[in-house]
């Protein structure tokens, strides 16, 4: 009589095998949650999922710009592979949180440091790789020391700010860009109205000159110098979707004046005839 041949389920594969099954079933781009839309697209967007309890933690109506939080994303979507079994539980929460893209919700309700995580337990918060915060309390973020969320275990490969309103307070931004560390990407998404998205690149001019000028200053001129930060950004602007990105860099080593001068050059020439067109 012929054996029955042995069936492999998917516990019985090795422990990094599984992993590598769940990290595949996990993935999402960079850019999970937003969406581009068209010119004639609805301008206000109501998101029901973004209630109470939600993983989201974001209620109400958004007001859109062409890059925007889709409607149709929830994250819950992409934790559901937890629901599965315990298991599953024990082994990929970690792994799914931290290839989920979080929308955080703003609780105004305590002034509390993390208050803006929208109710995350620290615990989860530290899992979290991928996070855009609605209308960022800029006043509370520029009081964060190091860390984002004024926590060391959050390591993040992108925070994003969903922009209503400009930034508060330039210079105090630009010295929190200085010593803010554990992010690899910052990005700044418009959503506001046309008036006020036409002042979203003034923002971005005034945002690279005030880095660049605070930069120059603390490597020649203040005292103590040289102080050259913790972190250097390379920026970029996005004409169609009304954002700009900062991408985290070593900062460059003391040179002489002269020389960081020509090495910046460029840079200040993009600059300044960006601001000749606006």
């Amino acid at each position: 009589m012929a054996k029955k041949s042995a069936q492999t389920s998917f516990f019985s594969l090795p422990a990094e095998l599984r992993l590598q099954i769940a990290t595949y079933a996990l993935d999402q781009p960079v850019d999970a949650g937003f969406e581009l839309r068209s010119a004639d697209a609805t301008q206000i967007n109501h998101y029901p999922q973004l209630g109470p309890g939600s993983p989201i933690g974001l209620v109400g109506l958004i007001m859109a710009g062409p890059y925007s939080p889709g409607g149709a994303y929830s994250p819950a979507a992409n934790l559901s592979l937890l629901l599965v079994c315990r298991q599953f539980r024990l082994e990929f929460t970690e792994l799914a949180w931290r290839s989920t893209t979080f929308f955080l919700g703003i609780n105004k309700s305590t002034r509390d440091k993390r208050a803006m995580a929208g109710g995350v337990p620290e615990g989860r918060l530290c899992m979290l790789r991928k996070v855009a915060i609605y209308s960022p309390p800029w006043d509370d973020i520029v009081r964060w020391g190091q860390w984002p969320f004024d926590a060391e275990c959050v390591r993040l490969e992108r925070l994003s700010f969903v922009m209503v309103i400009g930034l508060s307070d330039i210079a105090q931004f630009v010295r929190l860009l200085r010593r803010l560390q554990n992010v690899k990407q910052l990005k700044f998404i418009s959503q506001s109205d046309a008036e006020q998205q036409a002042k979203f690149r003034n923002t971005y001019n005034q945002l690279i000159g005030a880095i660049m000028k605070e930069d120059h200053y603390q490597r020649y001129d203040a005292s103590g110098a040289p102080h050259v930060g913790d972190v250097w950004w390379e920026w970029s602007f996005n004409d169609v979707e009304k954002s700009f990105l900062l991408v985290a860099e070593k900062p460059a080593p003391v040179i002489p004046e002269e020389e960081y001068l020509q090495f910046m050059k460029p840079r200040i020439d993009v600059l300044m005839a960006d601001m000749a067109r606006e």
